[in-house]
């Protein structure tokens, strides 16, 4: 990868072809940009000023995000798919005024939550609007995050 040009005035850049590269890396593999940047000390910021003024690391974090997308994709299928023995309380009133507590031994909702947002996340790179309904009965939603899932990785939305 080439080096950043030299900068006129300002601090001395953080760059190094061997930080790109684990950025890169990382990024591919489906982590967010923050977390990334919080774990090796520099700021969004500074890697959006890279992709700037360097046309190569420009590429190259387009292809590790668009790659990195692809993985949350995958997670979504996966959380959809597995089960998770967790305990879930859902406090509920009935249409007669009365409340009722249901616990589940698989945490439906919050697998559902975990999916969506990394569908809405990939659907908002790819400039496509995913809208879920999150109102349902458990465990209908899945079914329809995993559809949108489907929908979203052949390019349909």
């Amino acid at each position: 990868m080439e080096s950043i040009p030299k900068r006129k005035l300002g601090n001395k850049t953080k760059y190094t072809p061997e930080l790109a590269e684990k950025i890169l890396a990382r990024l591919a593999a489906g982590e967010t940009l923050t977390s990334i940047c919080k774990k090796v000390g520099i700021a969004p910021a500074t890697v959006y000023r890279w992709t700037v003024a360097n046309d190569e690391f420009a590429r190259e974090f387009a292809r590790a995000r668009d790659f990195g997308d692809q993985v949350l994709e995958d997670e979504a299928i996966d959380i959809a798919d597995e089960h998770e023995d967790r305990e879930e309380t859902i406090d509920t009133v009935n249409a007669n005024g009365a409340s009722q507590t249901v616990i589940r031994k698989d945490a439906v909702h919050h697998r559902r939550l975990r999916a969506e947002i990394r569908l809405k996340i990939v659907a908002r790179r790819k400039g496509a609007k995913i809208q879920l309904q999150t109102d349902t009965a458990a465990g209908e939603g899945l079914a329809a995050v995993y559809e949108k899932i489907k929908e979203v990785s052949k390019g349909k939305t």
